[in-house]
Order: C-alpha cells, then structure tokens, then sequence
C-alpha cells in the first residue's frame, strides 16, 4: 500500500478485510455508493461476524451540506414562509370573514391557475404579484433534493427584506463542529472528490463472499482504500461512543434548564 493522507491505496484486492476498508460499490445512486468496514479485524479473523460485514455509508461533503446543511437551515425559513403567505392570502384575497383556508389546496395550481385565483378574489394586482412570487419560491424550494447558497438567498431575501449574508454563512456552515454521529476525512485515494462524510448511524452489512470476485470473476464492491491509524481508530470510538450513550428524557432536561434558570436569577439578583 502507497500512504496518501488518512487513507492509504489498495493495490490488490486479494487481501484480508480489514477493519477501515473503504469501498464503492456498483448497484447504489451515485451519491451514496461509498462505505467503510467497521467490523472488527479480529472478528473478521475468527468469523465471529457469521460472514457478515458491517460497514458504515459514505456521502460526499458536497453532498452533506446540500442535503443536509442547508435543507436544515432553509427549512427553518420556509415554514415562516409559509404562514406569511396564508396570512398574505387570508387578508388580501379572501373575503371578509373566511379563515378555513388551506394552502395546500392552492399549492398544486400550475403557474396560471394561481394567477387567476388570486387576480380574480383580489382585483389588485401588485398583491397578486407578491404572492405568486413568495408561492413559486415555496413550491421551488419545498422538498428540493439539493440546496443551493443562492436557494437559501431567495428565501432570506423574502423573510428579512434584505440580502443574506452569504459569506459569513459558508463561515458558520465551515467551522461549525460536526455532529457525533458523523466523521470527518479529508481524502480518498481514487475519488476525485474532497471532503467526505461518514454517517456513523447509516449501519448496513454485506456478505463477507461480495467482497472477492465470484467464481465468474464478477464482483460489484471494490475496495479502494484502508483509513490508517489513528483516524481509524478514532472513528471506532465516535460509534461506540454514539451507541452506547445514555439518553435522558425530555423532562429531566427541561426541568435541568428551568433549576439553572432560577439559580442564575438568584445570583443576579445578588442572593
């Protein structure tokens, strides 16, 4: 194996699984076709793992933020979007009185079909053009499978009539502290790509067989590449950590929050 950062390259498949194996393979979407083996070598070994290899899935970084990341984070800004435009409608469009609306029902209008009916319950046209934008906007944006930084530009500039800080976002999104069920590598040998996410609560398993070409020479897992020491290692102990925490209940936490709140008054107030 030649050393290239984290990883280093398989060269020849014919060797023993290991435990940090990263692999692709062939019959998954193009975004989620990456995974590493996290079974144990010494299971491996003895076949402790009954011939069953568990591993977990690898996205893009690219990916992550555009599906994640930012999904969140507009999220949050479409569900305002959404009460300002029903809120829009029911005091500009409707008549007088009428408050059992749903949007929904008007949300599966094409383009013209929303035109005529808010041109037709409104008669005021500058209205109608506010809506049917914030309308187009929601429905371009309401369960995207990518996100852009310019998608979550056009919300913004909706909700807070200004434009988004963008800049200062790539910022936030850059230096924010991954998640524990998520690691971080820099490099895989053999992918063009840079910067990958493993999701370490994506747990799947392959036959320990798909991994060595059958009897046809035919295989669909290729393995490319090994994460070396200590990185290994320390991915083995994000999911042990994240699997054997310990969850507590809502209402211990909230009653937590509440004693803090009360102590940090107390204090404040000089007791």
């Amino acid at each position: 194996m030649s050393n290239i950062g984290e990883c280093s390259l398989i060269t020849d498949e014919t060797t023993d699984l290991r435990q940090g194996d990263i692999f692709y393979y062939t019959d998954k979407d193009e975004n989620e076709n990456y995974g590493i083996i996290i079974t144990g070598d010494c299971d491996i070994d003895k076949n402790k793992c009954n011939n069953t290899i568990s591993f977990c899935s690898i996205f893009t970084a690219k990916y992550h933020i555009q599906t994640k990341v930012l999904r969140e984070k507009i999220n949050k800004q479409l569900s305002p979007l959404k009460d300002k435009i029903v809120s829009e409608i029911k005091k500009n469009v409707l008549p007088d009185g009428v408050n059992d609306f749903n949007l929904d029902n008007v949300l599966i209008l094409d383009e013209s079909g929303l035109k005529k009916f808010l041109i037709e319950s409104s008669n005021n046209e500058k209205i109608t053009e506010s809506i049917l934008n914030e309308i187009k906007i929601y429905k371009e944006l309401y369960n995207k499978e990518k996100y852009t930084f310019e998608d979550y530009a056009k919300v913004f500039r909706i909700m807070h009539g200004k434009d988004a800080d963008i800049s200062n976002l790539k910022k936030t999104i850059g230096n924010e502290k991954l998640a524990e069920d998520l690691f971080f590598i820099n490099e895989i040998p053999q992918i063009d790509s840079k910067g990958f996410i493993v999701y370490l609560r994506y747990i799947n398993t392959f036959p320990k067989d798909s991994f060595y070409r059958n009897d046809s020479g035919e295989k669909k897992i290729f393995r490319i590449a090994h994460l070396n020491p200590p990185y290994i290692h320390s991915l083995t102990q994000h999911v042990g950590a994240m699997f054997s925490d310990i969850g507590l209940s809502n209402e211990f936490e909230k009653n937590k929050e509440t004693n803090m709140m009360n102590i940090l008054d107390e204090i404040g107030a000089g007791k």
